[in-house]
């Protein structure tokens, strides 16, 4: 079993970000970073030593405007198809779908399943509430068999679960 640690949209507040990898970093394999100031999870190179690190850039970030960085990075974890994107519009445009699709932008903490895809956007860590959400990020535990995905607010609270068994092709 994999432990990843999913956060989005923390637009340069590093504070916010260093207290969930704090408390998450201990128990987690993967940290992932969907945009808007993505650079931040830089600042944290010691504490994350050791862990895989994945990023992708936000909207306005100026590489991801001239094409300089990929807007969707995919990934093969525990034998799921996983897509990483900021804006999801991305992935439909260049479909690019995984079995499992993070993504961030609306600060908008959602799971939801379409055509047997999953779908999560972990919230933001900019503010304690921003566009009328309250601060958030994801944890899923993976394994080749099932998924467990959690979306977290800042007090620890579970806000949003979602238990996936793969299905036998």
């Amino acid at each position: 079993m994999k432990r990843i640690l999913i956060i989005s949209d923390t637009h340069r507040n590093r504070t916010m970000l260093k207290d969930v990898l704090e408390k998450n970093i201990k128990n987690t394999d993967i940290v992932i970073h969907l945009g808007d100031d993505y650079e931040d999870i830089d600042f944290f190179k010691l504490l994350l030593e050791g862990k895989e690190v994945y990023q992708v850039p936000g909207i306005y970030h100026p590489r991801y405007r001239n094409g300089a960085l990929p807007a969707v990075k995919t990934l093969k974890i525990e034998d799921w198809n996983i897509a990483l994107v900021h804006n999801l519009e991305d992935l439909f445009r260049k479909k690019i779908l995984g079995d499992i699709n993070f993504y961030g932008h609306t600060h908008k903490t959602e799971i939801f399943a379409r055509d047997g895809k999953l779908f999560v956007n972990p919230g933001h860590l900019k503010d304690d509430f921003d566009r009328g959400f309250a601060a958030s990020y994801a944890i899923m535990e993976i394994t080749p068999k099932s998924v467990n995905i959690k979306i977290i607010t800042l007090s620890g609270r579970i806000i949003k679960e979602r238990i996936i068994e793969k299905t036998e092709e």
